[in-house]
C-alpha cells in the first residue's frame, strides 16, 4: 500500500524532529540531577536507591563535556538553580 506524498513528508518531519526535540529535554531535565539526588539520599538506602543515584550520574554525564562551551554551563547553571527550588522540600517553618 503506497503512502501519499504528504503523509512521507510529514513522516519524515517527525522523524527530523525527534532528536532535537529530545535533545532539547535531555539538555532542560539534566541540571535537576543534583536535586534529585538530594532527595534520593534522604531517603531509604537500599539497591533501588542506589540505582538510581547511578542512573542520574549516567544521565547526567555527558553535561560535562557540553559545560565547558560557556554559554551553555550559565544556561545549565540557571536550569539547575531553576531545578533546586522546584523541587527543594516545602518550607515548614511557623
Amino acid at each position: 500500500m503506497a503512502l501519499d506524498p504528504s503523509n512521507r513528508r510529514r513522516r519524515w518531519m517527525l522523524l527530523s524532529s525527534i532528536t532535537p526535540a529530545l535533545l532539547a529535554f535531555w539538555f532542560v531535565t539534566t541540571p535537576a540531577v543534583p536535586a534529585v539526588q538530594r532527595i534520593i539520599t534522604g531517603g531509604p538506602s537500599g539497591p533501588f536507591s542506589r540505582f538510581l543515584s547511578n542512573a542520574a550520574e549516567a544521565y547526567e554525564a555527558p553535561m560535562y563535556t557540553l559545560c565547558h562551551i560557556r554559554l551553555l554551563n550559565s544556561t545549565a547553571n540557571a536550569l539547575g538553580d531553576f531545578w533546586l527550588c522546584v523541587l527543594a522540600p516545602p518550607d515548614t517553618t511557623p
